[in-house]
């Protein structure tokens, strides 16, 4: 399953919510929550801001609303552009740069996999951080949250 969640504005980094998918059908079940922490200001939107070359923290929720209970679950963010980003980064190294929408923000932008399961009505929860380099330009960028698990018939799904 594939989430697109909350935008983050770089130098304003902010977040925004969105929901596709791998996990088929059952997606809809799962409820995801983002809580950020260390931002610098929220926008009247109330999306988190965060500046270059600070740290953003955050909780990745999930919670399970459906009849069926989620066992050998993995799920994982992983930070994108909102939109085509381009700047000369004066503060950087004075180069130009530009970034496509959807991309993967540069440095480490994959939480990797974290394991969990989640039976009828619960959920599961994980934290990571991502450290906003100086090789990045302001704008707009959104976490991705992606999972899926084996069925019981061992099919990865």
């Amino acid at each position: 399953m594939k989430f697109k969640l909350l935008p983050v504005a770089l130098v304003s980094l902010c977040a925004i919510p969105i929901a596709a998918g791998w996990h088929f059908g059952e997606s809809k079940d799962l409820k995801i929550d983002i809580e950020y922490f260390d931002y610098a200001y929220k926008t009247p939107e109330g999306d988190p801001v965060y500046f270059i070359n600070s740290t953003m923290r955050y909780r990745v929720f999930i919670k399970n609303d459906g009849n069926r209970t989620f066992k050998n679950f993995e799920s994982k963010a992983v930070m994108r552009w909102a939109a085509d980003a381009s700047c000369t980064r004066f503060w950087y190294d004075g180069s130009t740069a530009s970034f496509t929408k959807d991309s993967l923000l540069p440095g480490e932008p994959d939480s990797g996999f974290r394991p969990m399961d989640m039976g009828k009505g619960g959920g599961a929860a994980f934290g990571d951080s991502y450290y906003i380099t100086p090789e990045i330009c302001p704008g707009q960028a959104y976490i991705e949250i992606s999972g899926h698990h084996v069925n019981s018939s061992g099919k990865d799904e």
